[in-house]
């Protein structure tokens, strides 16, 4: 899961760059009108990195052939081909920093945190509305003269007594005003045609959706940033049409009520309640000035954050390392008259060294590569299997605990101990052992290496510890068995894994 893990950090490291760039461009245009549709845009490009980067990594790379084999060519040439590239002077492939496990640890850790507070939210609205009750008969009247056209009664009302300023909470729209409102009929006017505007748009729901992307993002800081400049331009859009209900002379008591209700240490369900000093004095500023988000500056911001958050997005495919595809191996046939692609030197001694080699003899495999471990995955096709492997497994896995030795099945040479095998780091540690006469074993995801490369090992002997290294989905071994480059069922040849 190593490939996997990088994917998600490089998505969510280009998602915090541009929601950064983006909150800094547009935040200092708002002063100048930046509407709600542009907010939600900016919220949305947050998403398109976190969205890109998984399906990138999905998208395998474009599967080349291994080798092209000759029918009458022995399969050992490919294998030591094979070997000879994976024991080059590339060095060794260094592991991931981070794991996906201990991604999803730090996540899960930090979600945790964001749930609580979320919940502690939720627990002061619950107490909030338990402490609540209904408007008295005059009240209701009061209530009903000051919003227009009758609207207000289709929405739940409820009265506190210890409420500083209106509130509208939940999903379902629930104001509750301030039992001190009802003694300033003109106050009362402007506060319920105010609340009422806002459940009209909707705003407290889209506000409830904002604060559950925090909450599941919450290491997302730009995102936060975003939330509260769309909190801000749901509050100019609603005092803008506010004021075309209640008419352009009710400009100067609007402001005067909204600075009172400033002043009051409203709690933060509040849409009428206190902000920031930047946001009171660019809500009333346009309150008083009947500024307007101009729609045509919004198109052009629009346009600035999908100019940003694009290329970033595109970038992802360089920094991502895309899953393995299945390694082909494409067979020829000798045709009369055809002239067969030229060979390296190389490739020319390879073809004549497997051509003289004998035919392959039995390897006495005596010892089981791992004692008391379970087989978790056998040989063969498996249809109910992990996310982006393939159909068919070319091994046996056994789990155990990690650090339990690996021993060698039968005695051989060790021609492969690193990090990664044929140019993947799926494999997390592998070792490859060469029993002779075209037999190889390969043991992969391990923990660490007792041998090292040339060294020679007997029937029995430790080699290794069991892992979770690379894709992995937990601690086990992976062990493949060889025979001339192909692989065969380990369960056939090596005792103890059946």
């Amino acid at each position: 899961m190593a490939d996997f893990a990088q994917a998600l950090a490089v998505g969510a490291l280009v998602s915090l760059a541009a929601g950064a760039v983006i909150w800094l461009v547009f935040s200092h245009s708002m002063s100048s009108g930046t509407g709600v549709g542009t907010w939600r845009l900016a919220r949305l490009t947050c998403f398109i990195p976190l969205i890109a980067a998984p399906l990138i990594y999905l998208v395998p790379e474009p599967a080349a052939p291994l080798a092209v084999m000759d029918p009458m060519m022995d399969h050992t040439a490919l294998s030591g081909a094979f070997l000879a590239s994976e024991t080059g002077n590339a060095g060794p492939i260094p592991p991931p920093a981070l794991s996906f496990v201990t991604l999803m640890k730090i996540y899960l850790a930090g979600l945790l945190v964001s749930l609580a507070l979320a919940w502690l939210r939720h627990f002061q609205r619950a107490r909030l509305l338990k402490s609540s009750r209904s408007p008295d008969e005059h009240e209701c009247r009061m209530l009903e003269a000051s919003v227009p056209d009758g609207e207000l009664p289709h929405i739940r009302i409820l009265v506190s007594d210890s409420l500083p300023a209106p509130v509208l909470t939940g999903w379902a729209s629930v104001i509750i005003f301030p039992q001190s409102l009802f003694d300033d009929a003109a106050a009362l006017r402007i506060a319920a045609t105010h609340e009422y505007v806002h459940a009209r748009r909707g705003d407290e729901r889209e506000r409830l959706i904002g604060s559950a992307l925090v909450t599941l993002l919450w290491f997302h800081l730009p995102l936060k940033w975003i939330e509260q400049e769309l909190t801000t331009a749901r509050e100019l859009a609603c005092d803008a049409e506010t004021l075309d209900v209640l008419g352009s002379t009710a400009r100067t008591a609007y402001a005067a009520t909204l600075i009172d209700a400033m002043r009051l240490a409203a709690p933060a369900a509040s849409a009428f309640g206190p902000q920031d000093r930047r946001h009171r004095k660019m809500r009333i500023k346009a309150i008083l000035a009947g500024h307007r988000p101009a729609r045509f500056r919004s198109t052009i911001l629009a346009a600035s954050a999908l100019t940003v958050v694009i290329p970033l997005t595109v970038a992802q495919a360089v920094w991502i390392d895309r899953r393995d595809a299945p390694v082909l191996v494409q067979q020829i046939e000798p045709v009369m008259g055809i002239t067969a692609p030229a060979q390296s030197p190389a490739d020319i001694d390879r073809v004549n060294l497997a051509q003289n080699m004998a035919p392959a003899a039995d390897v006495a495999f005596t010892a089981r590569p791992v004692e008391g471990g379970r087989i978790s995955s056998n040989f063969g096709p498996r249809p109910a299997r992990p996310a982006a492997a393939p159909p068919f497994h070319n091994g046996t896995d056994i789990a155990a605990p990690e650090g339990t030795a690996i021993l060698a099945p039968a005695a051989g040479r060790v021609v492969h101990a690193e990090y990664g095998f044929g140019g993947s780091e799926a494999w997390g540690n592998t070792l490859a052992l060469d029993h002779g006469n075209g037999w190889q074993t390969v043991y992969a995801h391990m923990q660490g290496f007792d041998v090292a490369v040339g060294d020679t090992v007997t029937s029995g002997q430790q080699i290794g510890r069991v892992g979770n290294t690379g894709n992995s989905t937990g601690p086990h071994v992976h062990v493949e068995v060889r025979l001339n480059g192909e692989r065969i069922d380990p369960a056939d040849h090596v005792p103890g894994l059946r």
